[in-house]
């Protein structure tokens, strides 16, 4: 799950979506897991800091971002 452009952007997993960005920090700091859009695999805060990639989270039926 290595990306060139030092970014990755994800969903929601499992049928998540959020109406706001306090829900989505609420979860991405709990630890649940998101779904890399580019390789269908999913991961969480802790595994975006061991690969020290930043992270886009797409929600809100993907029409918003918000970049943690």
């Amino acid at each position: 799950m290595i990306h060139n452009q030092g970014f990755i952007e994800v969903a929601p997993a499992y049928g998540r979506d959020y109406k706001n960005q306090a829900q989505v920090k609420a979860d991405w700091n709990a630890g649940m897991d998101f779904q890399d859009l580019l390789t269908r695999s999913y991961i969480n805060k802790q595994d975006a800091k061991a690969l020290g990639v930043e992270v886009i989270i797409r929600y809100a039926n993907y029409m918003k971002v918000l970049a943690v």
